[in-house]
């Protein structure tokens, strides 16, 4: 007999099309249907549904399910027997959407013949959400066809019927992986906590097809499953607590953590799993802060874990937390070379590690000599201090060792924590070790800090020497030692650092001469009028930075000295926003120089003081183009509407750069009477562009699509006049868009 593609014979599926339609119509009474305007629509779909493609069958199926009633059950019943999953399915959920007059089809088919039908049958009561379906999936379970009993342990789930959940725990491991992946997502579904001590219970099975169903369906779970997993810490099974630990993990929140906290106390569980504990509490502590973690963590430093209690000392100590010093101590005896834990020690700069410190320092074939070294530096332990110095004595003389170079950095710096200014010749010394080597640039660097912080002025001239060596990390560290010495002559070298290439020796010059003030103050205020642009503008960021701010200095270097050192002095005022700097910047504006009174216009808007608005509009007049810009745009930033007929009358300036301002400023007043005049601007703008472009075209220089011709260049002027006019011309239309929508003109299309 033929058969379709899915085994079925035609004789097997006309059967369920009637078994289907009886139980339709035992469902309807007497079977008589009241009228129905869409009767011609639903036979139509009807006959599709048995002719049509895939396609065609599977839309007729939504338009039946969106017609609804009655009539549309027993189509969509028989279209559960469909040749083609998409329309078994699709039929599925229609049926499911009709709701309780679904029913009887659905049941039915469940006891169809037809698999396919009771597969869909499955997947349609799952989605119909009727409470009785429960009780019919449950025995769909057994179902000898694997595709059926995993759509109704997946519609179990959709249900969340927790009654089913002792027929779903021994399919998790099905031989089937359709089933055992159903059971998964409905378990996890579900999400019953007293079935999560059972799933829970299968993480010790020794199949893998097993094990991690059980993992997939504990995740789904999500935080009703964490007391269940929490008591799989206890475990005795091998890799159970740790699988345990990583869907803890997995699950997250601050449940999970509070979870963890709890088994670092938990004395049932094996302290191997401590140190793993740890990690896990340091690493996902966000949600619960650091004082949550602090308190999680003490149980672990008397753990008898190694491990575990070196990691919660580390992480204590960073945090500045006394308590972990003994479990510190206890781990720097069992392991003098942790440099972990020596770092940690460092971080506490507790005295009671001084001793044990320096006897590990003193043995010889300790490899972590250079560590030890810093930390008693970093703790300040005075008996240390000739032991240190005598040390770097000695290894200085094999300087030329490059195995000897990092711990002789190390030497340095403890040297200099612990102010041995015994030291003070040796180190002087080392600033030059090497100066045109790379290699030598980390004893350069740590010997210049100690020099800071010894704070021996002998010093200045080898730091001098330093802060110009050419490589930034000794640079920059002989930069924060003349900063520390407090004295006058560590000025000049600074000032030189400030026009460094290098950023961080910029930063770090900058840095010494604000922690020197007012010593620094009069040879600042003398390099204002340097030549080099950016060197003033660092400068200007020094005395800016400087507390208190040298305002009365200042505001004298506004009226006297060169134009440039004028000019930053208003620079520095206008950064300070200062108030008892208004008449001062006023006064400026009548300064000689255009420079000035341009940097002075600027540092009034940054002042946004309204009494500054008189004198604005007066520079509004001003003779130099810049200085009239600045103010027109000034005027603009502080919303002074007052200035709008003196910036109108600025539209008409000769000066490119002062129209494109005013246009600019007129936007953001945002002033009604302003926007015919913006229009005139911007068509005349354009107009004398389309004329420009012409004339260039005309003289060859130009093709007509508004290339450059080669071999023809125009003169930089020309391009200055296109420049200023496209200018002009946007700043215009833009000023336009913001006081009337539409308000641009039409531009020019070259």
């Amino acid at each position: 007999m033929r058969r379709d593609r899915e085994g079925r014979t035609p004789r097997n599926r006309a059967a369920f099309v009637v078994q289907a339609l009886a139980a339709v119509l035992a469902g309807c009474g007497d079977g008589t249907p009241p009228a129905d305007p869409n009767t011609r629509r639903r036979e139509a779909l009807t006959r599709k549904l048995q002719t049509g493609s895939i396609i065609e069958r599977r839309r007729a199926v939504r338009a039946l399910g969106a017609l609804g009633g009655s009539r549309a059950v027993a189509p969509l019943a028989a279209a559960l027997a469909d040749t083609a999953p998409a329309v078994r399915m699709t039929a599925a959920e229609a049926l499911a959407a009709l709701g309780p007059a679904a029913w009887p089809a659905l049941t039915a088919a469940l006891d169809a013949n037809d698999t396919s039908a009771r597969e869909a049958a499955a997947y349609g009561l799952g989605r119909l959400g009727d409470a009785r379906a429960a009780e019919r999936l449950r025995e769909a379970v057994a179902d000898p066809a694997p595709e059926v009993r995993a759509a109704a342990i997946e519609a179990l789930g959709s249900l969340g019927d927790r009654a089913s959940c002792p027929a779903l725990l021994p399919l998790l491991g099905a031989p089937d992986p359709r089933v055992r992946r159903a059971a998964v997502h409905a378990l996890g579904r579900i999400a019953d906590p007293a079935s999560a001590r059972q799933v829970v219970a299968a993480l010790a099975a020794r199949k893998s097809k097993v094990r991690e169903p059980a993992r997939a369906a504990l995740r789904k779970m999500g935080a009703s499953a964490l007391p269940a997993i929490a008591e799989a810490l206890h475990s005795t099974e091998h890799g159970v607590p740790t699988v345990a630990m990583d869907l803890i993990v997995a699950i997250g929140g601050p449940t999970a953590f509070e979870v963890l906290a709890g088994a670092m106390k938990d004395q049932r569980i094996d302290a191997r799993h401590h140190d793993r504990i740890v990690s896990l509490l340091v690493d996902r502590h966000g949600e619960a802060g650091a004082d949550r973690l602090a308190e999680a963590l003490l149980p672990a430093l008397t753990s008898p874990n190694d491990r575990a209690r070196a990691n919660a000392a580390r992480y204590l100590a960073r945090q500045g937390d006394a308590r972990a010093m003994p479990a510190l101590l206890a781990a720097f005896r069992a392991n003098p070379t942790d440099a972990d834990v020596i770092e940690a020690l460092a971080e506490l700069k507790d005295p009671r590690a001084g001793a044990p410190l320096l006897a590990a320092y003193r043995d010889p074939q300790n490899k972590a000599r250079g560590a030890i070294a810093a930390a008693l530096g970093e703790i300040g332990y005075e008996p240390a201090g000739a032991v240190i110095v005598e040390e770097l004595s000695r290894r200085w003389t094999r300087r030329e060792d490059k195995d000897e170079r990092r711990i002789i950095a190390s030497l340095c710096e403890a040297a200099g924590k612990l102010r041995r200014s015994e030291a003070v010749d040796l180190l002087m010394e080392a600033t030059a070790f090497h100066r045109d080597n790379y290699a030598g640039q980390f004893i350069r660097a740590a010997a210049s800090r100690a020099l800071g912080r010894i704070g021996d002025v002998r010093a200045i001239p080898a730091l001098a020497a330093c802060a110009a060596d050419g490589e930034n990390r000794p640079q920059a560290a002989a930069c924060d030692a003349l900063g520390m010495l407090r004295d006058p002559r560590s000025v000049p070298p600074l000032l030189e650092a400030l026009k460094d290439r290098s950023r961080d020796v910029r930063g770090a010059a900058a840095e010494a001469l604000v922690a020197l003030g007012p010593l620094a103050l009069p040879p600042l205020l003398d390099r204002m009028g340097d030549k080099d642009g950016h060197h003033r503008a660092a400068i200007v960021g020094v005395l800016t930075r400087m507390q208190p701010p040298p305002l009365a200095a200042l505001a004298g270097k506004l009226k006297t000295g060169t134009p440039a050192a004028r000019q930053s002095a208003a620079w520095a005022l206008g950064t300070l926003k200062a108030e008892g700097t208004l008449d001062d910047l006023v006064a400026a504006l009548q300064d000689r120089d255009a420079t000035v009174r341009a940097a002075a216009v600027w540092a009034l808007r940054e002042t946004s003081d309204p009494r500054a608005a008189k004198p604005l509009i007066e520079a509004l007049r001003d003779e130099a183009p810049r200085v009239r810009a600045e103010a027109a745009g000034t005027l603009g930033s502080l919303g002074e509407t007052g200035a709008v007929p003196a910036i109108l009358a600025l539209l008409e300036d000769p000066a490119g750069e002062v129209r494109t301002a005013a246009a600019a400023a007129l936007g953001n007043l945002g002033d009604a009477r302003a926007v015919e005049p913006l229009r005139t601007l911007a068509q005349t703008e354009s107009d004398g562009l389309d004329k420009l472009l012409a004339d260039l075209t005309r003289q060859g220089k130009l093709t007509d699509t508004g290339r450059i011709v080669p071999g023809r260049p125009m003169s930089d002027g020309e391009k200055r006049a296109i420049l200023r006019h496209r200018n002009v011309r946007s700043a215009a239309n833009l000023a336009l868009r913001k006081l009337v929508p539409g308000g641009a003109t039409t531009q020019t299309a070259r």
